[in-house]
């Protein structure tokens, strides 16, 4: 089994019925509602981040690792997201 990685993923709030497929994909750890957009942070495989983040009306600036200490970095689209450093 992957391992699993968290993300933001930002969708309009017009575009709702992504979110049932972000739901059925990512296991949502936190919804915010924001003006414009939803927020989900997401645990999930970089596969599934990575498909998506391909969609046209979802959004994801980059994900979140976490570490063996319990800490956690930020690691913006450019970087790869399977690549650990």
């Amino acid at each position: 089994m992957a391992d699993k990685i968290e993300a933001e993923l930002r969708i309009p709030c017009d575009r709702q019925r992504l979110r049932g497929e972000i739901f059925s994909t990512c296991e949502v750890l936190e919804e915010r509602y924001l003006e414009d957009v939803v927020l989900f942070r997401v645990r999930a495989t970089p596969a599934d981040i990575e498909r998506q983040q391909g969609r046209p009306d979802i959004s994801c600036d980059g994900w979140f690792i976490s570490k063996r200490d319990n800490s956690v970095s930020f690691r913006p689209l450019d970087a790869g997201l399977g690549r650990r450093g």
